[in-house]
């Protein structure tokens, strides 16, 4: 089986069944390059879990609020805009935050216990592999709140957010291990200074990028990697895969043609509609859609990749070597005891 947990870059369509209206993937063009109509999916067709899956051979896993949707294979919990954290000034409630994703995770153990009996989903749930993606909106909003402020926070204010982050994030781990998870995957945090929305909500930053959202993420993911090191180390059978997204999509930022890209920093659509607020529209407000997204690396102002990208990048979390993704590869667990 193959649980999913995490925020935008991960929700398969979560949003939409908290509230379609406020989710902008309800809408065309989110999903047209693949699919035949927007799926909830921030990008333009298929996010990482969706290629994490075909890679070992499961059909797309369904999200948890998805009416009647099997739970067979797996479940995905993750919800755009969710956080580690229980909330922000100013943050929607039309998501499910990590305490929410692992009360649904939960509420999904006990269906298999009545199902399969304790010992049998026991076993199925150690043979699983659980992958996440969260923690950016953590850093994304706190820094969006204090520049609302006039201010930025510091190096002692960043360090605090960290860390109440990966102390509630090691906790939903533990409370996830003794349900019997066992092999654990993350995506860390990416360069979320670098994303065109906060260049764009931010003209101060004359277009370079905001170096409290690189110095946060980059402290956050060396205290991740500790964090899940030491549970290696006292927890018996845990196992773990870390894939170095800051890295990989900065290098893409950086140098887009190298990975087959036109455009490493303009996203492929920028629109004024369907809750958007007019963030990349230009000037007048106009909606602009690209005619290639494989062209793009990002395909919205909000950091959210093209299907092109996430292909890329889930081949790295799947079978990536150890200067990317360590020190197991998802592929590695999914192999592990199977």
């Amino acid at each position: 089986m193959f649980f999913i947990f995490g925020d935008s870059l991960f929700d398969a369509g979560n949003n939409i069944y908290l509230d379609g209206k406020y989710s902008p993937a309800a809408y065309y063009p989110f999903g047209f390059t693949y699919f035949t109509n927007a799926t909830g999916r921030l990008c333009d067709g298929r996010i990482v879990p969706d290629f994490i899956a075909q890679f070992a051979n499961l059909p797309p896993i369904p999200p948890s609020l998805q009416p009647g949707a099997t739970i067979s294979y797996g479940v995905n919990f993750a919800s755009a805009g969710a956080t580690v954290l229980d909330s922000y000034p100013g943050q929607s409630l039309k998501y499910l935050n990590l305490r929410k994703q692992l009360s649904q995770f939960k509420e999904v153990t006990r269906k298999l216990n009545a199902t399969l009996g304790s010992s049998r989903t026991r076993e199925v749930l150690s043979k699983a592999v659980y992958l996440f993606s969260i923690g950016g909106d953590d850093y994304g909003d706190y820094y969006s709140n204090l520049a609302e402020e006039g201010r930025s926070p510091t190096w002692s204010e960043q360090q605090q957010q960290v860390n109440a982050v990966i102390s509630n994030l090691t906790r939903a781990l533990t409370e996830i291990y003794e349900q019997g998870a066992r092999k654990i995957a993350f995506q860390n945090v990416g360069p979320m200074g670098c994303v065109p929305q906060f260049q764009i909500n931010y003209p101060n930053l004359s277009w370079s990028c905001a170096p409290e959202l690189l110095s946060m993420p980059i402290l956050h993911n060396k205290e991740l990697y500790g964090a899940l090191t030491d549970f290696a180390e006292r927890l018996e059978g845990f196992k773990f895969s870390v894939f170095d997204y800051f890295s990989s999509l900065l290098d893409r930022i950086d140098h887009p043609s190298d990975y087959g890209f036109e455009s490493g920093s303009t996203p492929c659509y920028v629109s004024n509609d369907n809750g958007y607020k007019g963030l990349g529209s230009d000037k007048s407000g106009n909606t602009k859609l690209c005619e290639y997204p494989a062209a793009y690396l990002f395909f919205d102002v909000y950091g959210h990749t093209t299907q092109h990208a996430n292909q890329q990048l889930a081949k790295l979390i799947w079978d990536g070597d150890p200067s990317i993704t360590r020190p197991y590869n998802m592929k590695e667990l999914f192999e592990e005891n199977n």
